[in-house]
């Protein structure tokens, strides 16, 4: 700064201030963009809190498929979406009572083996975008609500479930 001042002739309160005004520019901006970025995530989430269909997901022994070039050939089923956002006007015992029934039928169907992920351990009734209740492989509430546990997106298959058929 001293250089400068002696190649240019300038009030050295002047000079201060510039190089002050230029670092709140400069702070000013990064806050800018981090809002920016904030703004586009909540976007985001409005959107996909919008676009929600209740789901069942299922829990087994593996995390991974056993053979993933199978998975992906013939689609690891874990994730269950159900086929209405109208279950989510239901009572919440009503919206447990047919998770239960899925549950119930989903373990038996497949003998308490989902294929390619070992034995199935349990479900996550995934009941509104944010909170979920974790079910039994008899189809028991274990616990109400889990809000920190996020599910989604899965790069499973997701077939749908009919409710009429539950």
């Amino acid at each position: 700064m001293k250089k400068l001042i002696a190649v240019i002739p300038v009030i050295p309160a002047l000079l201060q201030l510039a190089i002050s005004t230029t670092k709140f520019e400069i702070e000013q901006n990064r806050i800018i963009n981090n809002l920016n970025q904030i703004i586009q995530q909540l976007k985001i989430e409005n959107t996909q809190r919008k676009n929600f269909i209740p789901f069942i997901y299922r829990k087994t022994e593996l995390s991974l498929p056993q053979s993933i070039t199978v998975a992906a050939l013939l689609g690891g089923s874990m994730k269950f979406e159900l086929q209405s956002r109208d279950i989510m006007n239901l009572s919440l015992d009503d919206q447990l009572k047919i998770a239960s029934g899925f549950i119930i039928k989903d373990y038996a169907k497949n003998k308490g083996e989902s294929h390619l992920f070992g034995k199935i351990t349990g479900y996550y009734f995934q009941r509104q975008y944010d909170i979920c209740s974790e079910f039994d492989i008899y189809g028991n509430v274990i616990k109400l609500e889990i809000s920190d546990l996020k599910l989604y997106p899965t790069p499973f298959a997701r077939p749908y479930i009919n409710l009429n058929n539950i």
